[in-house]
């Protein structure tokens, strides 16, 4: 997270949105995996809102998670790309 941070600190007049970032469960993945998804995302998620930032969510076959997180974040604009 620190170097997608400077990445966005050294590039920001460039760079309009965060993504393609979510939770995917088309591979079968561990109950762990998919919380580690969830944590991972969630700390994007908290990246974009520290940023202003819009997310671009990927979310293949796990609207649900993937909702699970974007709910915590109502200030934060998403815009959603699924299958």
């Amino acid at each position: 997270m620190e170097i997608l941070e400077q990445q966005i600190i050294q590039n920001r007049p460039f760079i309009v949105a965060l993504g393609e970032c979510g939770t995917d469960l088309h591979y079968p993945t561990t109950p762990t995996q998919h919380r580690l998804q969830q944590e991972l995302f969630a700390a994007q998620c908290l990246l974009a809102k520290k940023h202003h930032l819009p997310v671009v969510v990927h979310s293949r076959d796990d609207f649900a998670g993937s909702w699970d997180v974007v709910q915590q974040f109502p200030d934060v604009r998403f815009y959603f790309h699924c299958r």
